[in-house]
C-alpha cells in the first residue's frame, strides 16, 4: 500500500514538473549578428536608472543621450529602474512634490507614468535591444502585481515595429559578429562580446562605489563586460587575468570590462527665500538623507573586430 501511494506521488510530481518545469532567474538575449568589417566599429549605449516620472530628473540629459545614440547608430541596452514610481503607498519615500507635472492631478499614476517613459524612448524603440527591470519595477510588482517592464517592453515593442528583448534583473547580452571573406573556400571568421547585466541591490556605497560588487561577481560570471546600475554611480574600470596557455611559454592576458551607469537626477537644488515661502520646502529623499552628489549618465561602449580572434573595447563616460 505504501508502494502504491509513493508511485502516485511520484507520478504527481512528474506530471507537474512537466507541466511547469523549473525555469527564470537569468535571461539570455542574443540579438541578431553583426557583418562586420576588419576594423570597423559598432557601439553601444548603455543606460540605467532613468526615473521617469520623477520630478528631480534631467529629462533633457536623457534625451541627449538617447538622440546621440540616434546620431551613431549605437544599439541601447537599458538596466532598470527606467520609471520611478514611488507611490503615496510607500510611506517612506513618497513626497508630493516628487511626482513630475505629467503626473499631478492623475489617478491612474502608473498609467501616467508608462505612458511617459513610452513618449520618452518610443522615438529611438527601433534602436533598442534589451529593457531590463530594476528594484522600482520590482516593488511595483511584488505589492501590486504589475509588470511594469514587461507592459514597456511590450509597447516599445509595437513601436519599433519588432520584439525587444525582456531582459529581467539579471542576465546576458551576447552579440555576435560575422564576416564571410571573399574566398569561400576558407572558412568564416565570427567574434562574440558577452555582456552581464544586473540591476544591483544594496546601498549606495559612498566610499567603495559599487567595487565590491564587481570583485564578487567575477568570482561565478564570466562575461566580457560586466555592468551595473542601482547605486546611482557612473565609472568604468579594466581587469586583467592571465592564464596559462595552450601551448608555449607566455601567459594568455584576459581582460574584463567593469561599468557602473549613473542615474539622471541631481541630489540638491538651490531654492531662494521666495520660493520657499509661496511654495514650501521641496527636497528629495536623497537630499533629505544627505547623500553625496552621483554622476549623471549612462556610457558608451565601442567594440571595434581587430585581427582574428581580438575584440577591441572602449568604454566612454
Amino acid at each position: 500500500m505504501a508502494d502504491i501511494k509513493m508511485n502516485e506521488n511520484q507520478r504527481a510530481s512528474e506530471l507537474a514538473l512537466a507541466i511547469a518545469p523549473p525555469e527564470g532567474g537569468c535571461v539570455i538575449s542574443r540579438p541578431k549578428p553583426f557583418q562586420f568589417r576588419c576594423r570597423e566599429q559598432f557601439g553601444f549605449t548603455l543606460m540605467s536608472d532613468l526615473h521617469i516620472g520623477s520630478a528631480f530628473v534631467e529629462y533633457g540629459k536623457i534625451r541627449e543621450e538617447l538622440q546621440e545614440a540616434k546620431i551613431q547608430n549605437d544599439r541601447i541596452l537599458l538596466n532598470g529602474d527606467l520609471v520611478d514610481l514611488v507611490l503615496p503607498s510607500d510611506s517612506k519615500r513618497f513626497s508630493q512634490d516628487a511626482l513630475h507635472s505629467k503626473l499631478h492631478g492623475r489617478k491612474d499614476v502608473v498609467n501616467a507614468a508608462l505612458d511617459f517613459a513610452v513618449e520618452i524612448l518610443g522615438p529611438y524603440a527601433g534602436l533598442i535591444d534589451v529593457i531590463g527591470v530594476g528594484n522600482h519595477e520590482g516593488t511595483m510588482e511584488h505589492y501590486h502585481s504589475i509588470d511594469i517592464g514587461m507592459l514597456l517592453t511590450e509597447r516599445l515593442s509595437q513601436a519599433a515595429g519588432r520584439d525587444i528583448d525582456y531582459g529581467g534583473p539579471l542576465g546576458f547580452s551576447q552579440y555576435r559578429w560575422q564576416w564571410r571573406r571573399e574566398n569561400k573556400s576558407r572558412p568564416s571568421d565570427s567574434r562574440t562580446i558577452t555582456i552581464f547585466r544586473y540591476h544591483g541591490v544594496g546601498g549606495s556605497a559612498p566610499v567603495t562605489k559599487g567595487m565590491i560588487d564587481f570583485a564578487r561577481l567575477s568570482a561565478w560570471v564570466d562575461a566580457d563586460i560586466y555592468w551595473l546600475g542601482h547605486k546611482h554611480s557612473r565609472f568604468s574600470d579594466c581587469a586583467t587575468r592571465i592564464k596559462c596557455p595552450k601551448c608555449g611559454d607566455n601567459p594568455d592576458y584576459l581582460e574584463t570590462r567593469q561599468i557602473m551607469t549613473g542615474a539622471y537626477s541631481k541630489v540638491y537644488y538651490g531654492q531662494n527665500q521666495s520660493s520657499l515661502r509661496r511654495h514650501g520646502r521641496r527636497a528629495n529623499y536623497a537630499a533629505d538623507k544627505g547623500l553625496p552628489p552621483k554622476g549623471i549618465g549612462g556610457a558608451r561602449v565601442v567594440i571595434t573586430p581587430l585581427r582574428e580572434g581580438v575584440m577591441d573595447i572602449k568604454v566612454i563616460q
